[in-house]
């Protein structure tokens, strides 16, 4: 069989290279735990922070795969105000990839730095070896903080001054290096103490109820952190973003991805898509604490696979709960925008769920889309075009057959713009695919959006109702 399909880009994207190359490393992948963690660690660059703190030293060993829902917060009030009661500050941060730090009256003075031997190590390089020190004064219930460093320890914008100390109170930003115009690129702090450690001020009472752990990944819009329930022990995971980042020009949360992606998230409920379990807000950041899916991507899967593609059967078993939770969010007047491999996690169980919403735009029957976003490698043709027209859901079900071929040969024919190629899909006959499949894929490729399958009519193409491959 030979079909030509007129296609918007063409060129041979070995998923493997895609991977070992660091092309691709998304949010979405932070998302996972176990063999999607290792992927992100070997990318974390020398900004990454390492704390070393009780909290990591006593991690609880506990593996539960999603976090207590319905949980009355004032059952876990007294113990959080005893946990307080250890406490004489934290550091909170004011970048997406910086820890929080706690303070606790068991150790009075803290020593920030790079250097391995500090209590609290930032590896950076407007660090300092041995920064400063953070002091606790009981007899007073003050802060102190002494500068060591080349580059200047700064309280609210103001040098401190190598050999110098300088008493705090309040909530002070401190600055580890001269602080710039761009905040995203300065190692900034806010001191709180716990008298301020209220739910505005603090994690939006995020940390009344988790424990932070590792950094599972980063990405465009935020940092993904591993939680703990205190009370619980169950495992989730939490979704950082700065605010300043997406609020819009009158200052509305609304207004920002931040907002987009929580608004979209509170109204999903499908067994295909990552659940949203809360959001949390506090003076500088959002906190998304959602499920965590814990068997790695479909990025890593497909390249742990022999030959580096998958066999068709595990391509359907795949596709097509992925197709269910995509038809499920285009009828709640939903569309992902960026759908790729990254964004697909699976369970240990091999359940694909859809993540990552960042991109996601709510539409009606009376507009379309129109901001050209995604990932260059799985966008249809018509976001690329900038069509003044706009666009419609069936960006996603470009975007869907794109993954399907990919799972199939290791390959992604799109990742460069190249105009009017053509696709013969004899490209597949040495993967010895279905008939049934090269149709679907076929008609998933249709460069008029207005001749290709909407996902409904995808779920109802013979090769994802057949059995011939045994899903």
């Amino acid at each position: 069989m030979e079909t030509d399909v007129r296609l918007h880009d063409f060129a041979q994207l070995n998923l493997r290279d895609a991977v070992e190359g660091k092309e691709v490393v998304s949010l979405s992948v932070a998302l996972t735990d176990g063999e999607g963690i290792s992927l992100l660690d070997e990318s974390l660059d020398d900004n990454e922070c390492k704390v070393r703190t009780e909290e990591q030293e006593k991690r609880p060993s506990q593996s539960s795969t999603d976090v207590h829902k319905g949980h009355d917060r004032s059952a876990d009030d007294s113990s959080s105000r005893a946990e307080s009661s250890e406490i004489w500050g934290w550091l909170c941060p004011c970048a997406l990839d910086l820890p929080l730090f706690t303070c606790r009256k068991s150790q009075l003075v803290y020593l920030v730095g790079r250097s391995l031997s500090c209590d609290f190590i930032i590896r950076n390089p407007k660090v300092s070896a041995e920064h400063c020190t953070i002091a606790y004064l009981p007899e007073i219930d003050a802060v102190r903080i002494q500068d060591h460093s080349t580059n200047g320890t700064f309280v609210n914008g103001r040098l401190i001054g190598r050999g110098k100390f300088e008493v705090i109170t309040s909530s002070p930003e401190i600055s580890f290096g001269r602080p710039g115009d761009n905040r995203g690129d300065d190692i900034r702090f806010i001191f709180r103490h716990p008298s301020d450690s209220n739910d505005e001020l603090l994690g939006g009472g995020l940390y009344q109820e988790y424990q932070q752990l590792e950094v599972l990944g980063k990405g465009a819009f935020g940092v993904v952190r591993k939680l703990h329930h205190r009370k619980t022990g169950q495992l989730a995971a939490v979704k950082i973003m700065v605010k300043t980042q997406f609020l819009d020009s009158r200052g509305s949360f609304g207004g920002g991805n931040a907002g987009k992606e929580i608004d979209i998230m509170m109204k999903l409920r499908h067994p295909n898509i990552v659940e949203f379990f809360n959001c949390y807000q506090d003076a500088g950041s959002f906190y998304i604490v959602m499920e965590l899916v814990n068997g790695g991507d479909l990025l890593r899967r497909i390249h742990r696979q022999p030959g580096g593609h998958m066999e068709e059967a595990e391509t359907k078993r795949v596709t097509r709960p992925v197709c269910q939770g995509l038809a499920y969010i285009h009828a709640q007047g939903i569309t992902h925008r960026d759908l790729k491999p990254e964004n697909i996690l699976l369970t240990r169980d091999g359940i694909p769920k859809i993540a990552d919403f960042g991109l996601a735009k709510m539409v009606d029957s009376q507009t379309f889309l129109k901001t050209a976003c995604g990932t260059p490698a799985y966008l249809a043709p018509e976001v690329l075009d900038d069509l003044p027209a706009g666009y419609s859901p069936k960006v996603d079900s470009w975007s869907m057959a794109v993954i399907v071929y990919a799972m199939l040969t290791g390959h992604s024919n799109f990742h460069r713009r190249f105009q009017h190629r053509l696709y013969n899909s004899n490209s597949l006959i040495e993967f010895d695919v279905s008939e049934e499949v090269q149709n679907w894929l076929v008609a998933m490729l249709k460069s008029e959006a207005r001749l290709r399958l909407s996902m409904e009519e995808a779920l109802e193409h013979p090769w994802l109702i057949n059995d011939n491959s045994n899903p």
